[in-house]
């Protein structure tokens, strides 16, 4: 998404976004790109306040994205130290000129406090031996709910991270190996087994990869997982993560603990679109709600004359609802670009003020007022951001937002500006703020040394990477998922084992089940409790013909006609799993299922919203008696759906008793 403020280099220009290049293009060496168009640079006599003034008023084309810089590349061995003779600044003094160019810092902060980087040290290199990430948890190929290992959060970390599995790092190896090599990655799934494969595939994106190689190994993925549109909107480097996405980073964070062993989400929190969002917002506060809520809410345009969601309007803004008592609520907004595209959100908050008003109920409207983001895409991470700031200093914020007033904006701790990405913000804020209670010298000091490291990896650059790497994390995360969740191939299929099967969750067995062979999957399913085997039969995971397909092969095995009518009766297959057999399945075998299901007196349902004409033959062949009964419970239930049913049978004897 286009805003104002564009990132602004520190002395040489930004490379322009790399186009991902296919086996054969890469096979033929490396692509000669022209030119792009000028960009702006910084000079040292200005301030970074005047070069965006001066930024606002450069025709600059919009399309333009600050490309993540391709520093990191895909592991080496380690070399020797050799020392640098070069004058480049360390990070340090580049922070320090910046942020002179700027504005004035507070007083200054003694040596001892401030990290100082030799001349001669290669940061690149500090920074892998420094921050080697944390290794993620494996997420079990037969459940898509997340483990609770030690949090890697930005409120959360472990002292001592668990050590990688060695069945993944030599997944990740591997993987590596091939995208050097150009090689396929659908074998190595086999190879290594899924789940290491998708664990592999998380850590390296945690870890850092080259911008091409990543490009590569988004293309593999595509093809081993289902349609990621509903996770990323876009391609990169202007992919912006949709609904589904931050649903599935949500589930993830509520995995997490924090440094004390307690959960990092202690509130519930939700993504949705502008009008869905205003309308929980006024259930919880009508229904006097007791708990604090968050929502992750993507906005609409301001459209006075039309209520409909404009898909494409993609920006994202995290909401705190804080209940006051006395029917009294608060709404904390913090928006990382606050004002700019959040109108369509503000208007439908004055008029829900308005309506709850009617009700006896007060809504105030706060807001933080500082602009955090300086690119296109990011504005879902920076609500994930907010989201987990908001746990972490429930109590804290409720204190704050308790002494401000409706209209003054809040001045937050300082924890929720890490993410910026232009220093001059945070100078800013500082400066401005230094006097208010949130601010101690020893609150800017840990926060000065946390946004260093933020920045460590890109040190010529002015742009804070933090958001950057968060999305790489998070990015990670989505592929897991997707490749853990993804349907299994035939060999995996093939391969498994009944044992090994039956450990499996139910949404994944039914999956495996569209793929298996059908002897195998009889066998499996007769060797299941009967309410299990009903719940992955009717699972929505299995295709209609793969379920009409294994009823069809248990109903002509005499040995196996029980166990089908078992689970046709049983209340966990569903009644829209039930209706659909009987009208596919022929009509003999979908009489004796119907008459081993009757006996559940909510089965008799099934037969609403059947083709009328395979009811009616259905019933006629249950008999009278049933057939009465039948339809008596159908003209309770519904007498319009009962109806068509009535119409057919009206030729038959049955109407006439």
């Amino acid at each position: 998404m286009p805003i104002e403020n564009q990132p602004l280099e520190a002395s040489s220009p930004l490379p322009e976004p790399t186009r991902p290049l296919s086996r054969k293009r890469r096979a033929q060496g490396p692509e000669v790109e022209p030119p792009g168009p000028q960009r702006l640079r910084m000079d040292s006599t200005i301030s970074i306040d005047s070069a965006i003034s001066s930024a606002a008023s450069t025709s600059i084309p919009m399309s333009i994205e600050p490309q993540r810089n391709d520093l990191r590349q895909l592991p080496q061995p380690q070399q020797s130290a050799t020392p640098s003779t070069s004058l480049e600044p360390t990070p340090s003094q580049r922070i320090d000129t910046i942020a002179q160019q700027s504005l004035p810092l507070p007083s200054p902060l003694p040596a001892s406090n401030m990290p100082v980087v030799p001349p001669s040290t290669n940061v690149l290199s500090l920074h892998t031996a420094t921050h080697t990430p944390p290794p993620s948890p494996q997420i079990s190929a037969a459940t898509t709910t997340w483990p609770t290992p030690v949090s890697v959060s930005s409120s959360a970390s472990s002292s001592v991270p668990p050590p990688v599995p060695p069945a993944v790092t030599a997944a990740k190896n591997a993987i590596l190996e091939a995208l050097r090599s150009e090689s396929d990655l659908a074998p190595l799934i086999t190879t290594h087994g899924r789940q290491n494969f998708a664990h592999a595939v998380r850590l390296i994106f945690k870890e850092g990869l080259g911008t091409n190689l990543k490009h590569c190994l988004r293309d593999e993925l595509r093809n081993l997982t289902r349609d990621t549109r509903a996770y990323f909107q876009g391609n990169y480097p202007h992919s912006i993560l949709n609904n589904e996405g931050i649903a599935t980073i949500l589930n993830y964070l509520r995995s997490r603990q924090t440094r004390t062993g307690g959960p990092l989400m202690t509130m519930p929190c939700r993504s949705l679109h502008n009008y869905d969002c205003i309308n929980a917002i006024e259930h919880a506060i009508t229904q006097e709600e007791s708990s604090p809520q968050t929502f992750i809410v993507t906005n609409r345009p301001p459209s006075p004359a039309s209520l409909d969601i404009d898909a494409s309007n993609t920006h994202r803004t995290p909401l705190l609802l804080l209940p006051m008592g006395n029917k009294r609520f608060r709404l904390l907004i913090t928006d990382s670009v606050p004002g700019k595209y959040n109108e369509g959100l503000r208007e439908d908050l004055n008029n829900l003020k308005i309506r709850l008003e009617q009700s006896g109920h007060t809504l105030e409207i706060l807001f933080f007022a500082e602009q955090r983001q300086a690119d296109y895409t990011n504005c879902p991470i920076f609500s994930l951001h907010d989201v987990v700031r908001f746990n972490t200093n429930r109590v804290r914020l409720q204190s704050l937002i308790e002494q401000v007033n409706p209209d003054t904006p809040v001045v937050l701790p300082l924890g929720f500006l890490i993410p910026t990405q232009l220093l001059a913000t945070v100078n800013r804020y500082i400066e401005t703020h230094r006097e208010n209670v949130p601010f101690t010298e020893n609150a800017i000091t840990r926060f000065r040394n946390r946004f260093e490291r933020a920045l460590e990896g890109a040190p010529m650059l002015k742009l804070n990477r933090f958001i950057d790497r968060n999305m790489d994390r998070y990015e990670g995360i989505i592929w897991e998922h997707l490749l853990t969740t993804a349907a299994p191939t035939s060999q995996e299929a093939t391969d498994i084992t009944i044992p090994d099967l039956n450990n499996l969750a139910n949404d994944r067995a039914a999956q495996y089940l569209n793929v298996m062979a059908n002897d195998k999957a009889v066998t499996f399913l007769a060797q299941l409790p009967t309410e299990r085997a009903a719940t992955i039969l009717a699972n929505p995971n299995i295709s209609r013909d793969v379920r009409v397909t294994i009823l069809d092969v248990l109903m002509n095995n005499p040995s196996t006609i029980e166990t089908a009518k078992t689970i046709f009766a049983h209340p966990n297959f569903t009644l829209v799993a039930s209706r659909d057999i009987l009208g596919r399945i022929s009509l003999e075998k979908a009489i004796i299922l119907a008459d081993a299901a009757l006996a559940l007196f909510s089965k008799r349902l099934l037969f609403c919203n059947m083709a009328p004409n395979r009811a009616a033959s259905i019933l006629t062949a249950l008999g009278t008696t049933k057939t009465i009964d039948i339809l008596r419970t159908l003209i309770a239930y519904s007498a319009d759906r009962a109806a068509p049913i009535i119409k057919v049978l009206s030729q038959s004897s049955v109407l006439e008793l």
